[in-house]
């Protein structure tokens, strides 16, 4: 039994002095910044892939925002919310590229049979 209550006591503590997270302005700006670029390339509209991946990162930053007693938690979410953000805007800019290189490939076919006798 004294075991038990020490334990408890003792896990107690441990919680009532983690340092809650405060995210810092520098991370807060980078992620929005990521998540800025990656609307910016298309991802909201684009491909699904890269639409999912940005609203999972935008719920995983705001969820992250009220873990203030799961610190690590927290600090999971925001690496993750960024990784997901970097994803969205890989495969935004991915797809963008794709589609330029169909409508130029477009053009230099539709440019060749005119030109063609």
């Amino acid at each position: 039994m004294k075991l038990f209550v020490f334990c408890a006591l003792m896990s107690s503590v441990g919680c009532a002095t983690a340092q809650p997270l405060v995210i810092s302005p520098q991370q807060r700006t980078r992620f929005q910044n990521l998540v800025r670029d990656a609307e910016a390339a298309g991802a909201p509209e684009g491909p699904p892939a890269a639409s999912a991946r940005l609203a999972d990162a935008k719920s995983e930053f705001e969820y992250a925002q009220h873990l203030p007693m799961y610190p690590d938690r927290a600090r999971l979410l925001i690496a993750q919310a960024e990784a997901d953000a970097e994803a969205a805007l890989e495969i935004a800019r991915r797809d963008a590229r794709s589609r330029a290189t169909l409508r130029y490939t477009g053009r230099q076919q539709t440019l060749a049979g005119v030109t063609t006798p």
